[in-house]
């Protein structure tokens, strides 16, 4: 193969990496003045273990409007995991005659949708696994200290090519 043909193979390959859809996993996005990262978890509210517990510890846990506040902040920013909605953003669990729901808000493509008490997802059985956002508070970049030695090379290196006063080569002359 001629390199022009490499070439062009090789520009359309990486065309079509970089052009594929990519659908959104995580998101990152401000309420209320903190940065949040947001994810998605997978599971049955109470058959998956450990999922009850991460809900449950959620900023918005237990107030359906700042549910409402960060489910907007996200909209479809995570996919839309959920019969063509986006992640649900569980904020209670009711006892919906005899069966437990789990109260959540979601965004539906085109607006907020808040269940309430009615048509929730199952907490348990039949159409409970569903997808849920999860968040954790944004952390501040470390800085590396591996790069405060390169910082000092580099500076020492322009130090000693623009800093230097240069001699007069006539004054070394008449010496």
């Amino acid at each position: 193969m001629t390199f022009f043909k490499r070439l062009l193979v090789t520009t359309a390959l990486v065309l079509g990496v970089i052009s594929s859809p990519v659908s959104a996993q995580t998101y990152s996005a401000n309420v209320n003045g903190t940065n949040y990262d947001f994810s998605t978890i997978t599971g049955s509210f109470s058959d998956t273990p450990g999922l009850q517990a991460t809900l449950q510890s959620q900023a918005w846990w237990g107030n359906s409007t700042l549910a409402d506040t960060f489910a907007s902040a996200v909209g479809g920013n995570l996919g839309t995991p959920n019969y063509g909605n986006g992640a649900y953003f569980a904020y209670a669990i009711y006892d919906a005659g005899g069966y437990n729901n789990i109260s959540t808000s979601v965004f539906t493509g085109s607006s907020l949708y808040n269940c309430g008490t009615g048509d929730c997802p199952n907490a348990s059985g039949d159409y409970s696994t569903v997808t849920y956002a999860v968040a954790t508070i944004a952390s501040a970049p470390e800085m590396n200290a591996s790069f405060i030695p390169q910082v000092a090379l580099m500076l020492a290196c322009l130090f000693f090519l623009f800093g230097r006063k240069k001699e007069n080569a006539e004054v070394m002359l008449s010496v």
